[in-house]
């Protein structure tokens, strides 16, 4: 992450939106609630990021080239479509939407190390 929770809450307070959705973190947040959980003021930060993404998609204010956008749809599109997430839907469609297909190659690698192999096993008995 580029900016601190306490960092894009300043950007905000001070009118930068558009500052704040061209970072990484706004992005890459995996809405664990850490943040909000550690803030001595209560702020429901998590909540907070989940609204500035929604508004960061459907405005297009975020920078070209910042895969997280394209990353927080197909996450949100995959929740939607099996009520949960799997590893290897998010990450193969992620890699198509972004039109990437080089780095299936390393998908393809940490998919198949041991611990995965179980999952990616009952993953194609479901598909």
């Amino acid at each position: 992450m580029d900016y601190t929770p306490r960092q894009i809450w300043e950007l905000l307070r001070s009118g930068q939106l558009k500052r704040a959705l061209d970072s990484h973190t706004v992005w890459l947040c995996s809405s664990c609630y850490k943040c909000a959980v550690r803030c001595s003021t209560g702020i429901p930060f998590a909540d907070v990021m989940y609204g500035i993404k929604r508004l960061g998609v459907k405005e297009k204010l975020n920078k070209k080239g910042i895969g997280g956008p394209v990353w927080s749809n197909t996450f949100l599109g995959n929740v939607r479509r099996f009520d949960k997430i799997t590893d290897i839907a998010v990450m193969l469609q992620f890699f198509q939407d972004l039109n990437r297909y080089g780095f299936l190659f390393l998908l393809l690698q940490y998919l198949l190390s041991p611990i995965h192999e179980q999952a990616l096993h009952r993953r194609m008995k479901d598909l």
